[in-house]
């Protein structure tokens, strides 16, 4: 990166998205919302991963993505 606008967009792995989320999914206050939900399944990973987002989408006006590692 020659600076860091040139940054499009910032992407996130997060452990389990159950079987709501299966591909690269932009982040809405929904999808948020739904990975909190999961956080039952992956309570060391996604309470952090949503921590992260909520503070990439305060600081960074770009939009968000999550790819997720479930098993499903």
């Amino acid at each position: 990166l020659a600076a860091a606008g040139d940054i499009q967009a910032v992407g996130h792995r997060v452990v389990h998205g159950g079987s709501l989320y299966t591909k690269t999914t932009r982040i809405t206050p929904a999808v948020l919302e739904k990975t909190e939900e999961l956080s039952e399944i992956a309570p060391l990973h996604n309470p952090v991963n949503a921590a992260v987002i909520k503070a990439a989408q305060k600081n960074l006006a770009l939009h968000n993505y999550i790819c997720q590692n479930s098993s499903h």
